[in-house]
Parts: structure tokens; C-alpha cells; sequence
């Protein structure tokens, strides 16, 4: 049903559905085209997202020094030594000049590859440049007293913090204190787990 206007002269200048849109005309005008899929087809192609697996050789590293070369401290050599170490893996023995020389580095490498041993040994070797590997307490020396205090009965300021990565319960972790000393506790999430003095490492 359509509702018609005239003017005056008695012609029709209009026409209208009962609904009030106009009737006729390009009623898509103005909109934008679009495609008959609805979206336009990727140019993607799949092909570049797929690497094909290529049999490697697998060629195991071997450091053409020994421990005993190290450029480290002689009791750590020795302590190394000590536990059935004779040469360093790959990235202990690519990283150990740079971080010798205090210069930040990300390594990767797969695990048991000795990741823990290519940042631990330059610790130890700086903390007994410093002359800081004592059996004292971070803070606990007459000389050494620090106004921040460290978790439960130790004070002091830390140098390096390591979690035991052969703890099952990811909860033993060791510290190397600013005052000197490598401590440890057996759980970290404990409030009454107090810290213990590894007063053998050298032995």
C-alpha cells in the first residue's frame, strides 16, 4: 500500500511504503562493495609457515682446555676438579671471559648443557676477588652492618640469588650475601625456614 503526495498542480511527486522508505532508486548508494565470499581470500601462502625437519649430526662439544686452565680462582679449579669436572661445556666455555668482565649476556642452551655453571662460576670468582667468600653472615660482621634486613634470622644485602635447579620442590635456594658467604635455605616459601652457612664449599 502506498501513500502519494501531489502539488497543486495535481502531479505526483512522490511515492512512499507504508513503512516510510523511499521506493526506487540505488538504495546500496554510498555503501561499500563487498565480495560475494563474504571476506577476501588470504594470499598467504601455507607453505612458508612449514620448516621440513632435516636430519642433523649430532657432534659433541669438547673444549680444547681443561678446568685446571680456567682463568679463575685456583681453590674453585680445585673445588671443580674436586667433583669429577675436567673440561667446561660449550657455553661455560664461550660466556666465561664475558662475564668475567662484568658484561651482561643471554644464553641458551638446552638443559643439562651446564647453564647453572656458566653464571655461578664468575659469581664465585668475583665474590673472592672482592674477598667477600668468608664464613661470616651477610651483616654479620662488626664492620659490615647493613640498616636492610634479609629474610628471617639473616641480614645484609644479597649479591646473587640461584635456585637449586636439581630440587624437585623448586624451593632450596642459595644465596651469595654482599658481606661475604654462600648461604642457603631449603625452603624459601617457609617463614621458619632459616638460612644455612655452606661452611664446606671449599673443601
Amino acid at each position: 500500500m502506498y501513500h502519494t503526495s501531489f502539488k497543486n498542480n495535481n502531479k505526483k511527486t512522490s511515492a512512499t511504503p507504508s513503512g516510510g522508505r523511499p521506493s526506487g532508486g540505488n538504495r546500496d548508494a554510498g555503501r561499500r562493495p563487498q565480495s560475494r565470499g563474504g571476506r577476501k581470500p588470504s594470499t598467504l601462502n601455507p607453505s612458508l609457515l612449514i620448516k621440513k625437519a632435516v636430519s642433523q649430526e649430532v657432534v659433541d662439544y669438547k673444549s680444547d682446555r681443561l678446568i685446571a686452565d680456567l682463568p679463575v680462582n685456583e681453590k674453585l679449579r680445585a673445588c671443580l676438579q674436586a667433583k669429577g669436572f675436567e673440561r667446561p661445556t660449550e657455553i661455560q666455555d664461550k660466556t666465561l671471559e664475558t662475564l668475567l668482565e662484568g658484561r651482561d649476556l643471554l644464553g641458551i642452551a638446552q638443559t643439562g648443557t651446564g647453564k647453572t655453571g656458566a653464571f655461578l662460576i664468575p659469581i664465585i670468582d668475583q665474590l673472592h676477588k672482592n674477598n667477600q667468600v668468608k664464613t661470616v653472615a651477610p651483616g654479620g660482621s662488626t664492620s659490615n652492618k647493613w640498616a636492610e634486613r634479609g629474610p628471617n634470622n639473616i641480614g645484609g644485602r644479597v649479591r646473587a640469588l640461584m635456585f637449586d635447579p636439581t630440587d624437585n620442590t623448586n624451593k632450596k635456594v642459595f644465596a651469595g650475601g654482599v658481606g661475604g658467604g654462600l648461604w642457603y635455605i631449603t625452603d624459601i616459601t617457609s617463614s621458619t625456614s632459616g638460612w644455612i652457612a655452606v661452611n664446606d664449599f671449599w673443601a
